[in-house]
């Protein structure tokens, strides 16, 4: 008896979504969001066997969209075990309740669905199953080159919680960007740019968030596509010093000539004066000067040219170096003014993000 009502409820199935494909097909809409609408009015009009059915066959789909794994999960458990009913079948409900919190902890059941005793069920459901999701939005802006995104992470128990991001196509693990926990909620955050060239550059990638209970070692993976639009920072080159060929120059050559007349001068004066300068009685006695004079003479004289040759840098040209030290002014307030302007073009830089959950 009970193989021939197994039996007729999966064919009542397969003729209700054969029926709801043809005209989905016809209408060009989505058909297994159109079986779960089915099933919805089956369970109205209080038609519980129809409605699990079709909650069945959609959880069996492939390529089935997260959101309607959820409603089919929803619409199972309601269904096997309905309010008033003599046939309620709490092993299955629960079943289906442990499925949904595995994959959405926090996700309620519709209140036209649930009722007190349904809601026990998965209030146990979530106490004694491990679940594990997180809050992801569609679109987020990146703002600044140290904007960060940010994701909310949530489980039914305590779990360390990583986030690692993956070139979209890379079979690696890809890196780790944050960790958190263990924590029933927990915030992961992800700097794409950091740099003027963007660390994640513009591309599509995949955002891995685990979570992983550390007493029993079960792990939940969640997985979304992203896609990054991170242009390089729009920056101003900055010279690091002035162009030492746009200034003037600021002294006149130095007087070389007059260095080496300086010294023959003065070694010459040293010289004759040791000579005209000796003592009375040594003239009288026809005495030679000492040739030490010789040697005076000639090393201040060279020590003359030497010094005046080195201390000579040429007479300062007074409107070239007025010139030059506004130059350099000039300079320096431009260079300020490019720090400040790229400063500000790193805190105002926008990218975007967008994501999208793979399915599980």
């Amino acid at each position: 008896m009970e193989i021939k009502e197994a039996v007729r409820r999966s064919m009542f199935g397969v003729l209700i979504c054969a029926c709801v494909a043809m005209s989905a097909v016809a209408q060009g809409d989505d058909p297994t969001q159109d079986l779960l609408t089915t099933g919805r009015r089956s369970f109205d009009d209080l038609n519980y066997h129809a409605a699990d059915s079709i909650a069945r066959l959609t959880l069996g789909l492939p390529g089935l969209r997260r959101n309607q794994r959820l409603q089919a999960l929803q619409l199972a458990a309601a269904s096997r075990f309905p309010a008033g009913e003599r046939e309620q079948f709490g092993d299955s409900a629960m079943a289906a309740l442990r499925a949904l919190v595995r994959v959405a902890p926090t996700a309620p059941l519709p209140r036209t669905m649930t009722w007190r005793g349904l809601d026990s069920l998965l209030a146990f459901a979530r106490r004694t199953t491990f679940g594990a999701n997180a809050s992801v939005p569609d679109s987020a802006v990146i703002s600044g080159v140290s904007g960060t995104l940010t994701f909310e992470a949530f489980a039914t128990r305590p779990a360390a919680f990583t986030l690692r991001v993956v070139r979209a196509g890379d079979p690696s693990i890809g890196e780790l960007v944050d960790s958190v926990g263990p924590t029933e909620r927990g915030t992961l955050r992800f700097a794409p740019v950091v740099t003027d060239q963007p660390h994640y550059a513009s591309g599509a990638y995949r955002v891995v968030i685990t979570a992983i209970e550390p007493e029993s070692g079960d792990r939940i993976l969640l997985s979304y596509r992203m896609t990054l639009q991170t242009p390089p920072v729009q920056l101003q080159s900055v010279p690091q010093a002035l162009d030492a060929t746009t200034l003037r120059p600021e002294r006149t050559a130095p007087a070389r000539a007059r260095s080496v007349i300086s010294g023959i001068v003065i070694g010459g004066f040293v010289y004759a004066s040791v000579r005209a300068y000796r003592s009375p009685s040594l003239k009288d006695a026809n005495v030679k000067p000492d040739s030490r004079a010789s040697g005076w003479g000639v090393g201040l004289g060279i020590l003359t040219t030497a010094l005046s040759w080195y201390l000579d840098r040429g007479r300062v040209i007074v409107p070239n170096a007025a010139a030059n030290d506004a130059a350099r002014k000039a300079w320096v307030i431009q260079r300020d003014n490019l720090v400040a302007s790229n400063a500000n073009a790193r805190v105002a830089y926008r990218g975007l993000a967008y994501f999208a959950q793979e399915e599980q």
